[in-house]
């Protein structure tokens, strides 16, 4: 393991020299690799990098200066590493398609452009969620302050952080616990979830706090940046043109895109990104004043209202610190608990940013140029907005002589000796990451530290100058609204609605987690179910919603909120309108899930009020004018204790096809059977039992139908209907080339049609990002088979076996294909018609590989449970990749069949406590080692699984399997 050296400690207070601490784990565990053409394209990122420690920009020691120590310290850190958001992935998905629909050549650093494509594998699950590098610098932050700080925590005490609602920030949070606390996370870590959003009364009291200021506007750097941008990206944006032959025209916007991707294909792989081979140095500087430009003025020192937001906060921080250690606060049950010594929140880069700027370390910094970059300045975002970028506030405890001066010259690590002098002083120096930077007008404490009280007045004067923070934001006041904003209360008032509301999330099992929250839950739904008649005034009912939504939203508040509007004139019985929205779009109907009205108990009932009820429609209306594809909107009504529920369909007549039934399937007549046809001649009657039916609404969406070619045949062939992505390889096409080419083994191709795709559907509606096209399409096979799994003896299993490894021979050899999803749900056992005729039978080529048509890129695929060792490290799909799950299959069969289900994990479920191979294997495993030593044969020592080409390697592989089982069925 790497091991960093402090520096040396000095003599301590009480005379006794130490030796200096060194520690087991480096600071900076992220590497920053040079590409091609950067010494270090990752440094110059600004907030789109991996975490980085930062440069000493003025030489002072990160250790605590001798003879101090710290007794308190407050952490504020960004969000680690993570997937981008919708919009910029949306970005990348547009310029991805761009390049396809491209002619074009690329050479130098662009070369792997034509094969490049966006890295998500799963969009809908990772999108702006923590990816694995953020969960490393998160774990590693918590490790790190654990070992810096060792006297801020005592083993076994409860430690608590706080989050805003985000979910990449209460993931970071999360990690962050783990980190620090280790196994003992689930007894004594705890996560508080803050947000202002629809309580009046936490205005200014969040980690949150533009949510709540109408005001405030986010200009991204405005003309300032764009000025900027119109002078260092032509330049750049020529040079690489001139590497690309065709019709493939860069644009700004896409040489402006090219960094981020640098930055967030490096931290969500782990491996430097090929865009980073793109840029110099200098290009990426030039990008990074670019982000400075954008924080400066979009957020920072170079604005007016969005500089001022974190004020309020900063202000109640250091009042905390100048209380000192031991803080009580009160919990949501009344009960105490003691505030942590290190005291942790975790929010979004322009919270941070806006916390920085109020701190007072930029202070000195004149207005950035937006047509000259100043290579001195201080203003340097990949300094402190980088991935769990962080500002440090700590307290320090140093001695003082008897004429109160203090000592500046030394300083030490580790664990520190506390002088028993009572002549102490407190002081407060800032780390932006990891470097210290001091306060222009207040560093002549110890190590360049400000005296506590003095940066306390500094803070107080300016929040003070800064004016009255409610009149800033135009904030409408009501009866809630304080009349001064708190800033951090939250801190210690864990009994206020926006932090104890989204409760506190326990690391504890999921028994004892899910016991909390129902019991919470249920003393909040009595709460509210009680409140509701009592709610008089327009104010009371959007508190009472806010409560609603954090116990009903408490996963996904950031993306879904509550709105409401009064309907009623003052002085009238309280009327209002409710929208379940999506929060991070404007408040219209376009945005709009689900509609509904609140109606005071005394008001008319709305059912015998028409001109009500025609309102309630009217609004319903709206929302199907704003979503024209709407197919229905569901609608409730409140009335006092009464709850009615509507749904509002968005049709009155409508043909199958308007309402979305399948065309292609047909009936002869009422009552009849159902049916389908390829041409003109011929029919396949479906059986109305499902086969396959999808367990998800995202994906293939698979069904499987038995069908026989006349009503009263028996069923020998089956009929599936899928939603297939456009640019795949499609199975009908690959199993036509099967039949062409006389494959043996395989399922036959006797029809197949194209019915409908997305792009039909959404022929003339405008998206706001780029969907999916898929091709819902109806393909015929057969035979039809049992599922191998339901086989009826050991030598018909081991039977099948041997045909399936001779299937995938003449798949490779003759038809020049390879499967990439050999699972137990894709192997079937066939009626013998003939002595000739395959036992064992592939079917699914949903994932099958052309090998005349290969990318440069494929994606992997294969199923949990039965992918091949090379297929998971990142090799390319070769024939030993089918061969390999192939005995994976015999394996899950072998020991945990059940002869119903066919997935890895299902298997699992109905295991037995000894294993069944003993029941018909011999004692040495003979077919199971000697299948493993054709498998993985030792090489020089080492076990082999990688793939041998020689034809001679490849039919010894191939003829080995089969032979093995051959011989073993003979056994039996």
């Amino acid at each position: 393991m790497f091991i960093q050296n402090s520096l040396s400690i000095s003599i301590l207070a009480a005379g006794v020299s130490a030796t200096a601490q060194q520690y087991l784990a480096p600071l900076q565990d992220i590497n920053f690799p040079s590409s091609e053409s950067a010494a270090d394209p990752l440094k110059w990122l600004g907030a789109n990098g991996p975490w980085y420690a930062g440069p000493n920009v003025f030489g002072i020691s990160p250790d605590v200066p001798e003879s101090c120590y710290v007794d308190q310290a407050a952490y504020i850190s960004r969000h680690g590493s993570r997937y981008p958001d919708k919009g910029a992935y949306g970005g990348w998905v547009s310029m991805y398609e761009k390049f396809q629909a491209s002619n074009f050549t690329a050479a130098g650093s662009l070369s792997f452009l034509p094969t490049w494509r966006p890295i998500l594998t799963n969009p809908a699950l990772q999108i702006a969620n923590q990816n694995p590098t953020g969960a490393k610098e998160a774990y590693d932050f918590g490790y790190t302050l654990r070992t810096r700080y060792p006297d801020l925590y005592q083993q076994g005490d409860e430690f608590m952080v706080w989050s805003n609602n985000y979910t990449r920030v209460l993931q970071t949070a999360s990690m962050f616990v783990r980190g620090f606390l280790g196994f003992a996370a689930a007894q004594n870590g705890s996560v508080i979830s803050v947000t202002s959003r629809g309580f009046p009364a936490a205005v200014g009291d969040t980690l949150g706090p533009s949510d709540m200021c109408p005001n405030f506007e986010d200009m991204n750097g405005g003309d300032y940046k764009k000025t900027w941008d119109d002078i260092w990206i032509p330049p750049v944006q020529q040079r690489l043109q001139a590497l690309i032959g065709g019709n493939l025209t860069l644009t700004a916007d896409d040489v402006n895109q090219m960094p981020y991707l640098c930055g967030f294909e490096s931290h969500i792989t782990g491996r430097l990104s090929p865009w980073c081979d793109v840029f110099t140095d200098e290009e990426l500087k030039q990008y990074e004043y670019s982000n400075d430009l954008r924080y400066y003025y979009g957020i920072g020192p170079g604005t007016d209202l969005p500089k001022k937001m974190m004020t309020p906060f900063l202000n109640a921080l250091v009042g905390l610190l100048q209380q000192g250690p031991a803080i009580t606060g009160t919990k949501a049950d009344g009960s105490s608990f003691e505030l942590p010594k290190l005291i942790m929140s975790f929010l979004n880069d322009g919270q941070l940013t806006e916390l920085v700027t109020a701190s007072g370390v930029f202070d000195e910094q004149p207005p950035l140029s937006p047509t000259e970059k100043d290579d001195d300045r201080l203003w340097i975002g990949s300094r402190y907005v980088s991935m769990r970028g962080t500002i440090a506030f700590e307290r320090l405890n140093c001695p003082v002589s008897d004429h109160g001066e203090q000592s500046n010259a030394t300083v030490s690590s580790g664990h520190h000796s506390r002088p028993p002098s009572a002549t102490n002083a407190t002081y407060v120096r800032i780390r932006l990451n990891d470097a210290v930077y001091p306060l222009p007008f207040c560093k002549d404490g110890p190590g360049s530290s400000c005296l506590l009280d003095k940066y306390a007045t500094y803070v107080a004067d300016k929040y003070a100058a800064e004016g009255d923070w409610i009149t800033n934001c135009n904030i409408t006041v009501t009866e809630n609204t304080p009349t001064t904003v708190k800033g951090a209360s939250f801190f210690t008032d864990l009994r206020s609605p926006w932090s104890t509301a989204k409760h506190l999330t326990k690391y504890d099992s999921a028994a004892v987690q899910n016991k909390t929250q129902e019991t919470k839950s249920a003393e909040v739904v009595s709460k509210l179910s009680a409140d509701v008649l009592s709610l008089a005034h327009f104010d009371a009912l959007v508190e009472w919603l806010a409560a609603f939504q954090s116990l009903s939203f408490a996963v996904d508040q950031a993306s879904c909120r509550l709105r409401s509007q009064p309907l009623s004139k003052p002085g009238c019985l309280l009327r209002a309108s409710i929208y379940l929205e999506t929060s991070d779009l404007q408040a219209v109907a376009g945005s709009t899930h689900v509609f509904g009205e609140y109606h005071h108990a005394d008001a008319p009932v709305v059912a015998e009020d028409d001109s009500h009820f025609l309102r309630f429609c009217e609004r319903g209306r709206q929302v199907f004018k704003t979503q024209p594809a709407r197919r229905f909107l569901h609608g409730f009504l409140v009335c006092g204790a009464t709850l009615e529920l509507w749904t509002l369909a968005g049709y009155t007549m409508m043909s199958d096809e308007e309402s979305g039934l399948n065309t292609f399937v047909k009936r002869l007549g009422p009552g009849s059977d159902s049916y389908v046809t390829f041409d003109q001649h011929s029919k396949l009657y479906l059986r109305p039992e499902l086969i396959a039916a999808p367990d998800y609404i995202i994906g293939l969406e698979t069904s499987c139908y038995t069908a026989s070619a006349s009503t009263i045949g028996e069923s020998d062939i089956v009929v599936k209907f899928s939603w297939r992505e456009d640019g795949t390889h499609t199975e009908f096409r690959l199993l036509k080339r099967a039949r062409e080419r006389n494959v043996w083994g395989v399922i036959r191709l006797l029809g197949d049609q194209d019915l409908v795709s997305i792009a039909d559907l959404h022929h003339g509606l405008q998206f706001p990002q780029p969907y999916v096209n898929r091709t819902f399409s109806c393909v015929a096979t057969a035979p039809l088979g049992r599922p191998i799994q339901k086989f009826t003896s050991i030598p018909e299993l081991l039977q099948v076996l041997h045909d399936l490894v001779k299937a995938l021979r003449s798949l490779y050899v003759d038809g020049r294909i390879i499967h990439r999803d050999i699972a137990i749900k894709n192997l079937i056992i066939a009626s013998q018609h003939s002595a000739d005729s395959p036992k064992g039978v592939l079917i699914d080529f949903d994932f099958a590989l052309d090998l005349d048509n290969v990318r440069a890129v494929e994606p992997l695929v294969g199923s949990d449970g039965f992918m091949a060792i090379g297929i998971l490290s990142g090799q390319p799909h070769t024939y030993r990749h089918d061969l390999e799950p192939l005995f994976y299959v015999f394996l899950w069969i072998a020991i945990g069949n059940d002869h119903e289900h066919d997935d890895a994990y299902d298997c699992l479920k109905g295991i037995p406590k000894t294993s069944r191979l003993w029941k018909w294997c011999s004692m040495n495993f003979r077919l199971a080692k000697e299948l493993h030593a054709l498998i993985f044969p030792v090489h020089d020592g080492k076990v082999f699984t990688g793939t041998e080409t020689e034809q001679v390697a490849v039919e010894r592989l191939y003829d080995g399997m089969a032979d093995a089982f051959n011989r073993s069925a003979l056994t039996f």
